[in-house]
């Protein structure tokens, strides 16, 4: 993940095939969708999965570099364009770049681990934008967030600042509206 200081990235649209079998996914058909890093060049990659394929673990050469992933349905071949992502997606991609000990134990260095904060607190702006969290304070070193709809008794999701310098801002806005458009 330490070539994500880059200023843009370029996400593919989706194939309409498993990346992993080759099987044209039908529309309609639950799939997964894989953000990966490129291999050899900076960027991401988007990967479509049959559900069957990534749940017996098959991402041939991607496997190692899938940054995040969320479920979804194919869509019909002349569907009107939706978003690369919704919001429920926004969301789980959220919740997942918020585990530490998940990063920790894939052996995630203290670059990717600055790139993955710099992008999930970046990524909270945004919900909070959307009202899909609510900003409830911001102690020292971090941001204080509820999911919209939860008990207010709960506790609430903290959001480390990674103390972003303008221009990392800047970086890390960008690489999430490109994940956000997917198009580009």
């Amino acid at each position: 993940m330490s070539r994500m200081t880059g200023p843009t990235y370029d996400i593919a649209r989706a194939t309409g095939v498993c990346a992993a079998t080759g099987r044209a996914l039908v529309p309609g058909e639950p799939i997964v969708v894989a953000l990966a890093e490129r291999a050899q060049e900076e960027g991401f990659d988007r990967i479509d999965f049959s559900i069957d394929a990534w749940l017996k673990g098959e991402r041939g050469e991607h496997a190692g570099r899938v940054y995040a992933f969320w479920r979804t349905t194919q869509p019909e071949p002349n569907a009107p364009v939706k978003r690369f992502i919704d919001d429920d997606a926004l969301l789980e991609l959220f919740h997942q770049l918020g585990d530490d000990e998940g990063a920790a134990s894939m052996g995630e260095t203290a670059a990717e681990r600055a790139g993955r904060i710099a992008f999930r607190f970046v990524l909270a702006l945004i919900l909070c934008r959307k009202r899909l969290l609510r900003h409830e304070g911001s102690p020292e070193g971090e941001m204080l967030v509820r999911e919209r709809g939860a008990e207010p008794e709960s506790a609430p999701l903290r959001v480390e600042d990674p103390g972003l310098d303008p221009v990392a801002l800047a970086r890390a806005s960008e690489r999430l509206r490109a994940v956000m458009r997917g198009d580009e």
